[in-house]
């Protein structure tokens, strides 16, 4: 049997995220700690076990990451992994599920850190995009650009947090029409972008079909 993290006294707060009452010491034994940043504590997982009757989250260690050390008491879990686009094409939807996060990169580990600040939902929001866009573009990066970050070196999206909105603005790269969305209002923006905002968890999923169906160099 193999060995695994279990965490009691566990509250579900939305899709794929739990609280957790654990104090900061309780947290700095998992390892993996990246910043200090704000008041929310953030943590990663993949395929966790939530056992509802228990209050109990079980994840494997290798699958656990500290994303950020708040300053607030309690923690928030957000599986990383708790959902695949269901529009994309069938050979990379066959893999996708079981294809490894690769190693976060300065400029993602920054946005991260950007909306730990944020909402819960949009914290959990934000996650699953970028994880998303990564499975798919793995040699891509986030990078803080003002106040927006832009994916490199083929800024096909963007994305800007906005706290006091709140919600996250993002750019992508096509006319509007190319998306064609009944549940995501897409609007033009500059040539030859569009733009949209997400102020909710539950459109995440459209919006990442969106977004991976930007122009692309080389598609």
């Amino acid at each position: 049997m193999s060995i695994r993290f279990v965490f009691d006294g566990i509250q579900q707060v939305g899709a794929a995220v739990w609280f957790s009452p654990m104090i900061a010491e309780e947290v700095r034994l998992i390892g993996g700690m990246q910043t200090t940043l704000g008041a929310r504590t953030v943590i990663a997982v993949l395929n966790p076990v939530f056992r509802e009757a228990e209050s109990r989250l079980e994840v494997e260690p290798s699958a656990c990451h500290v994303l950020n050390l708040g300053k607030g008491a309690g923690a928030y879990f957000i599986d990383l992994g708790a959902e695949v686009p269901s529009h994309l094409p069938s050979a990379e939807l066959a893999d996708s599920g079981d294809r490894p996060l690769p190693m976060m990169k300065p400029g993602d580990r920054a946005f991260l850190e950007k909306i730990s600040r944020m909402s819960p939902e949009l914290q959990q929001a934000g996650t699953r995009i970028l994880s998303a866009v990564r499975r798919q573009v793995p040699q891509g990066e986030l990078r803080l650009e003002g106040k927006r970050f832009v994916e490199r070196p083929d800024n096909f999206w963007t994305v800007t947090p906005q706290p006091r909105e709140p919600s996250l603005a993002i750019t992508l790269r096509g006319k509007p029409d190319r998306f064609s969305s009944s549940r995501v209002d897409v609007r033009k923006d500059r040539r030859p972008y569009s733009r949209l905002k997400v102020t909710r968890d539950s459109d995440v999923e459209e919006v990442i079909r969106i977004i991976l169906s930007a122009k692309r160099k080389g598609m």
